[in-house]
């Protein structure tokens, strides 16, 4: 019984999760017609196409399935739960923000087809979508509904993208933003945020000091732009780094 338990196991762990592209016969009412953000954004650029990547990249990061696309389109938030790693970044990622009343044409529209098992599917529609530079993103049609339909996105933005949001104003007066970052866990070293801004490649657009005055391990970061603000918010738990943010 223990073997077969073993084969079962080695079984489910070697199958692999990838999303099949089906082009759709009803066409959606969106198709080729033009629609404003409703929500401050943001673009998620540099991501990998899944045929690019080994198939455990693809599972268990952040992939682009259609090969037209070179964005994708989110919410702004200070996490992305789970979504990379150091083991799972390919290169250098930016997150870009994405003013409120920006306007995008739908180009395309398909089905991905997610085949987590043999036995388990799942089937979501998706967008492409152009913006006047013309940068294409891919995005589920649930996601677009509530980006771009007026009174279609119930949720209210959390606290922290709100700071977040207020945050990126002080770039348009100061042209750089200074936070402490504290951190839960101790023994922690600002080394340890260097790490993180070495895989992302952030070095010469963010400046970090060692900050113990203002809390126990506390590390003074000066951010040069506001896509290397974005991307660490974004991503900085990701690296299990994880307290608090105070703007100066």
């Amino acid at each position: 019984m223990k073997s077969l338990y073993l084969i079962i196991f080695s079984f489910l762990i070697g199958c692999t999760y990838e999303a099949e592209r089906i082009d759709v016969t009803t066409k959606s009412s969106y198709l080729n017609k033009e629609f404003l953000s409703q929500m401050p954004l943001v673009y998620i650029n540099n991501l990998p196409h899944q045929n690019n990547v080994s198939k455990y990249i693809a599972t268990n990061t952040s992939v682009l399935v259609a090969t037209e696309a070179t964005k994708e389109l989110r919410r702004v938030r200070n996490n992305c739960t789970n979504c990379i790693g150091p083991n799972r970044l390919v290169k250098p990622i930016r997150v870009s923000y994405v003013p409120e009343g920006t306007q995008f044409t739908v180009i395309k529209e398909y089905i991905l087809k997610f085949n987590k098992f043999p036995f388990a599917t799942s089937k979501s529609n998706y967008f492409l979508l152009k913006d006047k530079e013309g940068n294409v993103t891919e995005i589920s049609i649930i996601s677009f509904e509530n980006f771009f339909i007026p009174n279609n996105y119930g949720l209210i933005e959390p606290s922290e993208s709100q700071r977040i949001l207020s945050d990126l104003k002080t770039f348009d007066s100061k042209k750089i933003l200074t936070v402490i970052f504290c951190p839960r866990s101790h023994p922690f070293k600002t080394q340890d945020v260097k790490v993180f801004f070495d895989d992302f490649s952030l070095n010469r657009e963010v400046t970090t000091y060692n900050n113990s005055d203002y809390c126990e391990g506390g590390s003074l970061l000066e951010f040069k732009t506001p896509e290397s603000y974005l991307t660490t918010r974004y991503y900085f738990s990701e690296w299990l780094h994880y307290g608090t943010w105070h703007t100066l």
